[in-house]
């Protein structure tokens, strides 16, 4: 096939994707507002506190602290995971 047939079939599927969401418009704006429903209600306030709890761990330098106890559980057990954090941290990459 060349360019040509292509960029019409392409058109041909848009405009009847575009016909089909104009024809079944009661299904498509219901399955669009149950979404926003579900977003508001479920994920937002969520977001909106973790976004707080984040800032305010970050300027409480939540970060210095973990690192003075994670190397106290470092010297007591030497396991990658802590050595990692402990590096992460120290190098300022964790944010």
């Amino acid at each position: 096939m060349n360019k040509k047939n292509i960029n019409i079939l392409l058109i041909t599927i848009i405009f009847f994707i575009i016909f089909l969401i104009f024809k079944n418009n009661y299904l498509f704006l219901n399955s669009i507002n149950e979404s926003l429903i579900l977003f508001i209600t479920k994920v937002f306030p969520f977001l909106f506190i973790m976004m707080i709890l984040n800032n305010l761990l970050i300027k409480c330098n939540l970060p210095y602290y973990l690192n003075k106890v994670f190397k106290k559980v470092k010297k007591k057990n030497k396991t990658r995971t802590v050595i990692t954090l402990n590096c992460c941290l120290e190098h300022d990459i964790c944010y």
